[in-house]
């Protein structure tokens, strides 16, 4: 697992990367940043990231910060990987405890544990990005609004031989809410909460 942290204490986002750039980042935790947009990494470019740990990251804005861990808006590929105690909050809700995307993300292999958002998705934000989750524990996150796992937003998401377990939402989708197409595939939802759709619920239309 990640031995080597990189801490920010708080005072800034911890790592970004520009648009036109491949990284490969492993054996590190990133923790303890503070930023409006994915406060542990903002990535606009090529990211490849295994054994990594994001935790208690903050995405903090008066709109509503984005990506507590991750603000992907380029390509990301997660691997090994851990979220923990990530946040994103704002007067105006927020969006992504663990990761907000708009990008194309591909997890595998991941766990999101205990992140939440006074928002929508406590471990997952999709904004209009490709999604695709694989191997993955999605337990005991929490949004004040929709989506206590996972919020669809618009895009695609693909789900496999993935687990959501004991996520809450204040409203609806205690573990995945969709707006827009979702693919799920041998995936275990258990022991979610919400007031309306505990396990899932869907607003898509096709």
């Amino acid at each position: 697992s990640a031995t080597t942290a990189i801490n920010n204490t708080r005072q800034a986002r911890v790592m970004s990367t520009a648009s036109a750039t491949t990284v490969t980042i492993a054996g590190v935790r990133l923790q303890h940043g503070q930023a409006d947009a994915g406060a542990g990494l903002l990535n606009n470019g090529t990211a490849t990231l295994n054994d990594v740990g994001f935790a208690g990251n903050r995405a903090v804005s008066a709109a509503g910060g984005t990506g507590g861990g991750v603000d992907n808006t380029g390509t990301l590929t997660l691997s090994n990987t851990t979220f923990t105690r990530n946040r994103a909050t704002g007067a105006g809700g927020g969006f992504g405890g663990g990761i907000y995307n708009s990008g194309t993300v591909t997890i595998a292999d991941v766990t999101f544990a205990d992140n939440f958002t006074s928002g929508c998705g406590g471990a997952v934000f999709n904004d209009g990005g490709t999604l695709t989750v694989t191997r993955t524990s999605i337990t005991a996150n929490r949004a004040g609004s929709s989506g206590g796992g996972v919020f669809n937003q618009s895009g695609t998401l693909e789900l496999s031989a993935a687990t959501l377990a004991r996520n809450r939402a204040t409203q609806i989708g205690g573990g995945i809410f969709t707006y827009a197409p979702a693919t799920l595939t041998n995936v275990t939802i258990s022991a979610n909460h919400a007031k309306d759709g505990a396990g899932l619920f869907s607003q898509y239309a096709s």
